[in-house]
C-alpha cells in the first residue's frame, strides 16, 4: 500500500500547485488528509502491527483484546479522514461540470 499512498499525495500535491480552478481548497483538503492519515497510521497502527507481527513470529500476546480495542480506534480516525480525502476531489470535479 505504500506506493498507492505516495502516488495519491504526489497527485493531490500536482492538483494543489498546478491547478487553475476555483477548487484548489478542495485539492488541498484532499492532501491535508492524506497527510494527516500517515501521521495517524504512524502514531497508532503502526505499534499495533509490529506487535501483531512480532505475535505472528512466536512472541507471546498478553493483550490482544487491548490490540483489538486500540485497532477500532486507530480505524474511527483513519477512514473519515480517507474518506474525506477521496470526497473532495469528487466534488471539485463535480463542480467544474
Amino acid at each position: 500500500m505504500l506506493i498507492w499512498g505516495i502516488l495519491a499525495i504526489l497527485s493531490n500535491l500536482l492538483l494543489v500547485l498546478f491547478s487553475g480552478s476555483g477548487h484548489r481548497a478542495l485539492y488541498l483538503l484532499s492532501l491535508s488528509m492524506l497527510i494527516l492519515f500517515v501521521v495517524v497510521y504512524d502514531r497508532f497502527s503502526k505499534p499495533i502491527n509490529h506487535i501483531q507481527t512480532a505475535a505472528k513470529m512466536g512472541a507471546r500476546l498478553d493483550n490482544a483484546r487491548e490490540l483489538q480495542a486500540s485497532w477500532d480506534r486507530s480505524l474511527t480516525m483513519r477512514v473519515p479522514l480517507l474518506a474525506v480525502s477521496m470526497l473532495a476531489p469528487c466534488v471539485a470535479s463535480l463542480a467544474t461540470v
